[in-house]
């Protein structure tokens, strides 16, 4: 096999350019747990003694760190003084996950991915399906605090007012579910702008749920539904044989089918809708949040 050196060439810059970005996620990550991007945000120069100083951090990682924000474009570097800084920009995209672009909650995200690794090869191997619940915790986090920003910049200003009369129920008073509201950012910043309607969240994930209510009660929003029972799905009778055809000059009877219907508890969110979900082998209602 003839191999194109150019196209060989081509190939190991862009392999190369992902795998830098790859080990570099891992350094955005760490600064955001670590907080070391919030004590930067104020844009002044700092060495790694500085950033030791505001964070309580180790100054021999600090060093090594902030080198790498430098050489990736995280952070500038000036060598006359030998101290990294943030820029404006830098700062609004790192710093703040109230901002419409929050870039480590992406990063959170990308980096369940890898962490779902062994997940999603068993899944592919025998065509399981996924639940979503199996998935790494940083999923979970990681979409809220990346989609939030989005959902803060746009949701009330600008998607809402694009449906043709939905702000204007809103605002008069509805009931609303907002289904896979994962962490509930979406349902708070509504229920916050449109206190006459009610909302309600649902989502598989218990702990999602979990962590909107707490937020919504911070908020001062939340107003947690009663929780349905849950437990194994209750059996289906299977239905028995035909019933048996009369005979020639015989009467019929008639007869009447027998309903069968599958009992899923719901969670009933408006007058004429209601929703339901499963977790794995469980007809569970999924966790609720509601806001009045």
């Amino acid at each position: 096999m003839a191999i194109d050196e150019d196209r060989l060439n081509e190939f190991i810059g862009r392999f190369a350019g992902d795998l830098g970005a790859v080990f570099h996620a891992a350094t955005v990550l760490v600064g955001d747990r670590l907080g070391l991007y919030a004590a930067m945000g104020d844009g002044r120069p700092v060495t790694p003694a500085d950033l030791a100083t505001r964070t309580g951090c180790d100054e021999r990682y600090l060093a090594e760190w902030l080198a790498a924000q430098a050489a990736s474009g995280y952070a500038e570097y000036d060598a006359a003084t030998q101290t990294f800084r943030l820029t404006e920009e830098q700062a609004f995209a790192l710093t703040s996950p109230d901002n419409p672009l929050f870039a480590p909650g992406g990063m959170q995200v990308a980096a369940s991915t890898i962490a779902d690794v062994d997940l999603i090869a068993d899944a592919m191997r025998t065509g399981d399906g996924v639940d979503w619940g199996s998935h790494n915790h940083d999923l979970f986090e990681g979409t809220d605090r990346f989609f939030k920003p989005n959902y803060i910049g746009n949701l009330v200003d600008a998607w809402l007012p694009a449906l043709d009369g939905v702000v204007a129920e809103l605002q008069t008073g509805a009931r609303v579910a907002d289904v896979g509201c994962g962490y509930g950012s979406s349902t708070i910043i509504m229920a916050k702008a449109f206190p006459n309607s009610r909302f309600v969240g649902s989502d598989p994930h218990g702990p999602s749920i979990e962590a909107a209510r707490k937020t919504a009660a911070e908020a001062g929003v939340g107003r947690p539904l009663a929780r349905p029972p849950t437990g194994p799905r209750p059996a289906v009778p299977r239905p028995g044989p035909p019933p048996p055809q009369p005979r020639r000059g015989r009467s019929a009877v008639p007869t009447t089918p027998t309903s069968r219907s599958t009992l899923v508890p719901t969670a009933s969110v408006s007058a004429t809708a209601s929703v339901s979900a499963t977790t794995g082998s469980s007809a569970a209602v999924p966790s609720t949040l509601t806001a009045p």
